[in-house]
């Protein structure tokens, strides 16, 4: 099973409480082995950490309402199935009142550009 598909599985079972705290601690995991060497920044690992990121930049965003937390955006192109995982995390986490109302805003603003396919579906729609 590839580390996106297990990623998956195991945020749809937990808790919407619980999720924030496995997706701080899964973004320690995968940096450290970044940093030790004992995996490589691939397409699976980087995506769930850029979405990671993403949760722990808006949840300093409701500790530091005044302070300019800068909203993380994915360097690279993530595939269409993580971008729509991570939208239904988003809702969830949005229902059960972890993450602010705008955060579902800020999620389409930050990853709707990092799916290519989304993309190409927008255009295809806005040209026809």
């Amino acid at each position: 099973m590839a580390l996106f598909d297990t990623f998956a599985a195991v945020i749809s079972e937990m808790p919407a409480r619980a999720i924030l705290h496995s997706l701080e601690l899964e973004r320690r995991m995968i940096e450290d082995d970044i940093l030790s060497g004992r995996t490589f920044a691939e397409d699976d690992s980087d995506s769930i950490l850029q979405f990671c990121r993403f949760v722990k930049g808006m949840k300093l965003a409701v500790a530091q309402p005044r302070a300019a937390v800068p909203l993380p955006v994915p360097a690279v192109a993530l595939p269409r199935e993580h971008v729509d995982f991570y939208r239904k995390t988003v809702i969830r986490l949005i229902k059960a009142k972890v993450l602010p109302d705008d955060t579902l805003k800020r999620f389409e603003l930050a990853f709707a550009g990092a799916s290519r396919k989304a993309v190409e579906d927008f255009l295809d729609f806005a040209v026809h």
